[in-house]
C-alpha cells in the first residue's frame, strides 16, 4: 500500500469564510440539513459533493453537471486554490466528551488504490449501488475527490504521529468551529524531508476503512473505467489514488462510541422521551413509523 503527496485544491480564506463552506458527510446529510447548508453560503461544499436536484434536469442539465460547473467557476474566481505543489495535509479536530477534552488527528494522502481484501486495505461494511452511482457520477463530472475517506492505521512508530505533533504547533492554514462545537484545524505538509518519512512509514502498512466504503468501491470502479478506456499507462496517473484521512489508531484521541438504532412503532409510548433518562449521546438517526 502506498500514500503518496497530492496538489490539494483548498478554499481560500481570503475570499470565504470556512464556517460558512464546510459541511458533513453526504451520507449524514437530510434534505432539511442540506436546504440550510445552501443558506449559509454561495459556495459550500454541499453544492459540488450532495447537490440539489431540480424539476427538468436531463443528461446535460443536472446535478452532476452543476457540481463541475461550481467548482470550475469557484477555482477561476480564486473561491478555491490548488496548491502548486505536492503536500500532505494535516487536519486535527477539537473536541469535548464527558468533560473531557481530545484530539483526533491524522493527514490526509492520495492512497493506491487496491481490490478490498486482497491487499493492504481492509473493509467491514456492505455497500449498496444506490449511493455508489452517486458517487461515481461526481467523480465523472468533476474528476476529483470531494469527500475524503476516513481511514486507520496501526504505527507504535509513531514517526508520522511525532509529525504531525509538530506540525501543530504552528499558525493553521485553516481554523474554524462548527456547529456541533468541534474545532478543526488545517495545516500543509510541504516539507521534503517530512513528507518522505510520512511515505516510508506508510509504505506496505495495513489500512482500515472507518467510514467511506462507497467512496472507495466508488474510486475502484472509476480506475477500472479508465483502464478499459486505455488510459492507465503507468499506473501512476491520478485516478489510480484517491483521497484519504488516516489516523494513527495508536494515538490519543479517538473516541468509539456506540450506535443505537430504534425502530418506532404506533404506541403510546414515546421512545425518544423514555431513553433520554438511560443515554447520554447520539440521536435517533432513522425512525420508522
Amino acid at each position: 500500500m502506498a500514500v503518496i503527496p497530492f496538489k490539494g485544491i483548498l478554499y481560500n480564506p481570503e475570499k470565504v469564510d470556512a464556517t460558512l463552506t464546510m459541511a458533513p458527510p453526504y451520507d449524514i446529510v437530510s434534505h432539511g440539513f442540506k436546504d440550510d447548508l445552501y443558506k449559509r453560503s454561495a459556495h459550500n461544499i454541499i453544492r459540488i459533493d450532495f447537490g440539489k436536484d431540480k424539476d427538468g434536469d436531463n443528461e446535460h442539465e443536472n446535478r452532476y453537471t452543476r457540481a463541475a460547473a461550481y467548482l470550475n467557476d469557484w477555482l477561476e474566481q480564486g473561491f478555491l486554490t490548488q496548491d502548486d505543489e505536492k503536500c500532505f495535509y494535516c487536519y486535527e479536530i477539537s473536541y469535548t466528551l464527558d468533560g473531557i477534552k481530545k484530539k483526533t488527528r491524522g493527514f490526509m494522502g492520495a492512497v493506491k488504490i487496491e481490490e478490498l481484501g486482497k491487499g493492504k486495505v481492509h473493509p467491514h461494511e456492505m455497500t449498496y449501488s444506490k449511493p455508489k452511482s452517486d458517487r461515481l457520477n461526481i467523480l465523472r463530472y468533476c474528476s476529483a475527490n470531494t469527500s475524503p475517506i476516513f481511514s486507520l492505521y496501526s504505527s507504535e512508530e509513531k514517526i508520522v504521529s511525532s509529525i504531525l505533533e509538530k506540525i501543530t504547533g504552528m499558525t493553521p492554514y485553516l481554523e474554524f468551529e462548527y456547529d456541533d462545537g468541534f474545532t478543526h484545524r488545517l495545516w500543509r505538509i510541504n516539507d521534503k524531508s517530512q513528507i518522505a518519512s510520512i511515505e516510508q512509514e506508510m509504505s506496505g502498512r495495513d489500512v482500515f476503512i472507518a467510514d467511506g466504503h462507497h467512496r472507495y468501491e466508488t474510486a475502484l470502479a472509476f480506475k477500472k473505467e479508465m483502464e478499459d478506456k486505455g488510459l492507465c499507462r503507468t499506473g501512476e496517473e491520478p485516478f489510480n489514488y484517491v483521497l484519504m484521512f488516516l489516523s494513527n489508531m495508536e494515538d490519543e484521541g479517538l473516541s468509539l462510541l456506540p450506535t443505537h438504532r430504534i425502530i418506532e412503532v404506533d404506541s403510546e409510548i414515546n421512545i425518544r422521551e423514555t431513553l433520554k433518562k438511560h443515554f447520554r449521546h447520539g440521536q435517533l438517526l432513522y425512525s420508522h413509523i
